[in-house]
């Protein structure tokens, strides 16, 4: 098999034999679930015209032959096209370099006791070194108290659109009950704009810091990357002019991002404007992280000024 007859094999038979189908189908591009990994949310984009590709959430694309190399790791030009050129192209597992070995540690499973009203110190300390006062901690948070037969603790609680509860502490992240979003409706019946960030420390850290407040505002807190399916089809759902995305700055984050700016731009074509804000604090993980770094600064200015004020003659 040569280059160019690797290179005219139509991806959409590839993928088939592969055992992958669209999820769904715009105009010329189809949309499948990456063959790369796992997931919920088609992010697999295949233009039938040109026969290219783009992952986005592995930020990569190309060709038949360019898939093939990505999908068995290699840069062998020669394992590629005998791959392609086999009589059957069953989906094994691509070979990943330097695996290792993971150790299993016993896993604990925490009860939920109760939930009730945010009123222990110890919760309100945590908040005010997530740089997030008591007063809006109150607005939106919970008690929860959840623990095992050995002992019991307590966490601030973020409730989800499903009657679940996000629950977070110094050590401890979890969700008791089914996971999901979380939707803060605006107080104008119409929907303008939709603010949408990965955790509740992010929105609040929002709330903290904004210089205005739209009524109309809606906010989405994802709770988890897990839930992208979720959010679209919620913003799929409600006729939003804007989208705004805050999340993180990981690699999960802005795979994220590009994803979901990606699927929404696809479906929604010129009827939606979609932001991404994370440039805004590129040098912090998240948006908690970059309110934490910027009271800790604005305390070592004062220091800083006070020092100076005082050696004043």
């Amino acid at each position: 098999m040569t280059y160019q007859e690797a290179n005219e094999i139509q991806l959409t038979d590839l993928l088939s034999r592969m055992g992958y189908e669209p999820d769904r189908i715009r105009g010329k591009n189809y949309w499948y679930k990456s063959p790369f990994r796992q997931e919920r949310t088609a992010s697999f984009k295949l233009d039938i015209h040109t026969n290219m590709w783009y992952d986005f959430g592995e930020g990569a694309g190309g060709g038949t032959i360019d898939f093939a190399k990505y999908y068995l790791r290699t840069e062998d030009f020669k394992t590629a096209l005998e791959w392609l050129g086999g009589n059957t192209l069953s989906p094994v597992a691509p070979k990943r370099a330097n695996l290792k070995k993971v150790k299993i540690h016993k896993e604990i499973y925490f009860k939920l006791i109760e939930v009730s009203t945010l009123r222990k110190p110890t919760l309100f300390k945590y908040l005010r070194t997530r740089g997030i006062t008591r007063e809006l901690g109150k607005s939106y948070l919970k008690q929860v108290s959840f623990g095992n037969a050995e002992k019991a603790f307590s966490g601030l609680g973020f409730e989800n659109d499903e009657g679940g509860i996000e629950v977070r502490n110094s050590f401890y992240k979890g969700c008791f009950g089914k996971k999901s979003i979380t939707t803060i409706c605006g107080k104008l019946a119409k929907k303008n704009r939709v603010l949408v960030f990965e955790g509740f420390m992010d929105f609040l850290s929002y709330q903290t810091m904004k210089k205005s407040y739209h009524e109309g505002d809606e906010y989405i807190v994802m709770n988890s990357l897990s839930s992208q399916q979720q959010l679209l089809e919620k913003i799929e759902k409600v006729p939003y002019q804007q989208v705004h995305l805050f999340l993180d700055n990981d690699a999960a984050g802005k795979k994220a991002t590009a994803s979901i700016k990606a699927i929404l731009e696809e479906e929604k074509k010129d009827k939606l404007v979609i932001k991404t804000w994370n440039h805004l604090y590129e040098q912090s993980k998240d948006l908690n992280d970059f309110l934490v770094r910027k009271l800790e600064n604005e305390k070592a200015n004062m220091i800083t000024n006070s020092s100076q004020n005082k050696l004043k003659p």
